[in-house]
């Protein structure tokens, strides 16, 4: 008798596990697409949508570097928290309309604002978050957008993505006027709201230091030489080894706060926190410079989830739908080059000949890329 209970409990515990698994995808969906819903709500209001650093909401109160989670507090029901955030600011309107004083760092510092658990960012199947103590810096699964191809989003945040709905904000230079600044809204999206990814899942930062190898590669950063577009994105994939571990000879580089995976969901510091690039599949590593913890990193984030086999994903639309993390991609040995001063460049184009890919001719990374970006073409078309 004691054998056969046995054998039923063998027999019924993986779809049990199946089931809870299930519920937990749901209730992430359930959070993205809140986030979604925010994101038209918003724009309902500003005629825009949010900016990935640097909007003009919280740089015209002089608060640098929040991001766009934050600014979407007041349409996700948590105008408290937003209006202790604002309550903040250090500027002082000028007869000009132009915001002056001393620019606040605002996420930067360590303020109870930004030491919070929400649950609403946060994915319950990603074990990672459990580990989570009061006091650290608010933590999120949900990562936005920035387009296909990989670009500089360090400290500076100059550089503004033509293949982004994310675009970086105004920008408050040595406490000067607002400059240097770009939104954009639903007319710019030319694959259509419904083709165009929103949001989608980061793992949390696994709790492994800096310089540590045969480290798991989700919810780590690597130390591999992926930094501008003009790198070829196979450098970033070579980082992902057998049995969920990086590759023989990588790194971890996520000594900081700022290398730290879902560590900072208001900071936009650094790019592992809230961004994610669309350009290797999810579940993909994600790798910065191989300087260590103190270099500049401008490195690629990657989708990833704890969910079996794939991420959950929301459009521009408000939909959200879980896409295999085999989702077509191609192309990976082809670096993208500049052309015509933009970075990166209006749509990917060969850096150099590799293989049938002539250099200086427009190619694709495939459709998970194409989905990724607001302009990817005629195949940007969802699962």
């Amino acid at each position: 008798m004691i054998a056969i209970i046995g054998l039923l409990i063998a027999l019924l515990l993986p779809a049990v596990q199946a089931a809870r698994e299930a519920a937990r995808r749901t209730q992430c969906a359930n959070h993205q697409k809140q986030l979604a819903l925010a994101l038209h709500n918003f724009h309902d209001a500003y005629n825009r949508l949010p900016c990935y650093a640097h909007d003009p909401i919280f740089m015209s109160l002089r608060l640098q570097r929040y991001s766009f989670l934050y600014v979407l507090l007041p349409f996700i029901e948590q105008e408290t928290l937003f209006n202790a955030v604002t309550a903040r600011s250090t500027g002082t309107a000028s007869a000009g309309g132009i915001t002056t004083g001393t620019a606040h760092s605002g996420a930067a510092n360590n303020d109870s604002v930004n030491r919070l658990k929400l649950e609403y960012l946060l994915c319950p199947s990603d074990r990672n978050v459990q580990f989570w103590q009061e006091g650290w810096h608010t933590i999120t699964s949900y990562r936005g957008c920035l387009g296909d191809l990989v670009c500089r989003t360090g400290n500076q945040h100059k550089i503004t993505s033509p293949r982004s709905w994310l675009k970086h904000g105004p920008m408050d230079h040595n406490g000067a006027a607002i400059i240097n600044g770009a939104t954009t809204d639903f007319n710019a999206i030319g694959d259509g709201l419904s083709n165009t990814i929103a949001l989608s899942e980061g793992v949390m930062w696994d709790f492994t230091g800096d310089n540590v190898a045969d480290a798991p590669y989700l919810g780590n950063v690597a130390r591999k030489n992926y930094l501008f577009y003009d790198r070829e994105p196979q450098l970033c994939l070579d980082a992902k080894g057998p049995k969920g571990l990086m590759a023989s000879g990588v790194r971890t580089a996520c000594g900081g706060v700022d290398m730290r995976p879902g560590h900072r969901a208001h900071d936009t510091h650094r790019v592992f926190g809230n961004g994610f690039f669309a350009t290797l599949a999810p579940n993909s590593p994600s790798c910065d410079s191989d300087a260590g913890d103190y270099g500049n990193h401008f490195g690629g984030s990657s989708a990833s989830s704890a969910h079996p086999g794939g991420v959950n994903t929301s459009f521009l639309d408000g939909g959200v739908q879980f896409i295999s993390e085999t989702i077509g991609t191609k192309n990976m040995n082809v670096p993208c080059q500049n052309t015509g001063g933009d970075y990166p460049p209006a749509q990917p184009v060969a850096k150099y000949t590799v293989g049938s890919i002539a250099a200086g001719t427009p190619f694709s990374y495939g459709v998970w890329a194409e989905l990724g970006s607001i302009n990817g073409g005629e195949t940007a078309t969802r699962p």
